[in-house]
């Protein structure tokens, strides 16, 4: 399929198709059949979509108008909560993140239902991730330097002691919560439950929430010599399993979590490919592509869908 527009393609159900001569994007679903049209300039449609379940026919999707707000569309591109919002995340477990206000100081942050109701208020938390399967969200405590996870009612369940910022709950159940390091004195991050104990002590650069084939996206760091070592600094990544054991070795530029189809995308010698939970290319390395967020979106039907420029 030749390249000639920019597109993106959720895990499933939803294709965007871009023409620039145009000036429209068009969206489909995964059996092709057209699902919306809308104008290149009056309407954006977040950065993430690509990330959006589309499965159950009910999907949300967070899109800004000309005016810069954010709100949320249907699959048939129609507003169901419209634009008021600075910025919006996508809808997980039937919670969003949204920012309510900003000014030069500070930004508020709230959750919101599905029908654009705040059920949990600006001035408690910020950085906040979405809520996982097992209800919780690591947040930042307003005026606190650590993690707490909370409720779906926005309750504190579990203030952790010495977790400084954390992400979304994997799919084992672990969240990858940041610490400072006491041999290196540095914020490295490891893997903690639900009640802030770490499972994997804090040891890499950057890590990334489990997905559902036990694999996670992991940066190395030289521990044992504090961070010394060249190659053990670098940006490269390589994917864990649940004991915090190399899987797939530390050798890509870039690398994206496991989808269902068991691929993920990575940037190997400045090229993207698609590997499976072996390490075995699937697609070799023959992708060169600047825009990331487009290049990581694989759909469950094997198709890779990129900015190709």
């Amino acid at each position: 399929i030749p390249a000639q527009a920019e597109t993106g393609s959720p895990q499933s159900g939803l294709s965007r198709l871009c023409l620039e001569s145009e000036k429209a994007c068009a969206y489909y679903y995964g059996d092709g059949k057209l699902a919306f049209i809308t104008n290149w300039d009056s309407l954006s449609v977040g950065e993430r979509f690509d990330r959006i379940d589309l499965s159950k026919g009910n999907a949300l999707i967070p899109a800004q108008n000309d005016r810069k707000k954010y709100g949320y569309i249907n699959t048939k591109g129609r507003w169901v909560i419209q634009p008021q919002f600075n910025w919006a995340a996508n809808f997980a477990n039937g919670l969003a993140a949204v920012q309510t206000e900003r000014s030069s100081t500070s930004n508020y942050y709230a959750y919101i239902n599905t029908q654009g109701q705040i059920v949990i208020p600006t001035g408690q938390y910020r950085n906040l991730n979405d809520f996982a399967d097992n209800g919780l969200a690591a947040v930042r405590v307003i005026g606190k330097d650590n993690v707490a996870f909370i409720d779906k009612q926005g309750n504190i369940v579990k203030f952790t002691e010495n977790g400084t910022d954390a992400k979304v709950f994997g799919n084992n159940g672990l969240v990858p919560l940041e610490a400072k390091d006491k041999n290196c004195r540095e914020k490295l991050w490891g893997y903690a439950d639900t009640s802030g104990n770490f499972v994997i002590p804090p040891q890499f650069a950057n890590a990334e929430a489990f997905a559902s084939n036990g694999l996670a996206v992991a940066q190395p760091f030289d521990t044992k010599n504090c961070g010394k070592d060249i190659y053990a600094r670098s940006s490269i990544k390589g994917y864990i399993d649940s004991r915090g054991q190399w899987v797939i070795p530390p050798q890509y530029e870039e690398a994206f979590a496991f989808l269902d189809n068991g691929l993920a995308a990575v940037k190997y010698n400045d090229k993207w490919g698609m590997i499976d939970r072996q390490g075995n290319w699937v697609l070799a390395p023959t992708i060169t592509n600047g825009a990331s967020r487009n290049i990581e979106v694989f759909s469950t039907n094997g198709l890779l869908t990129g900015y190709i420029g």
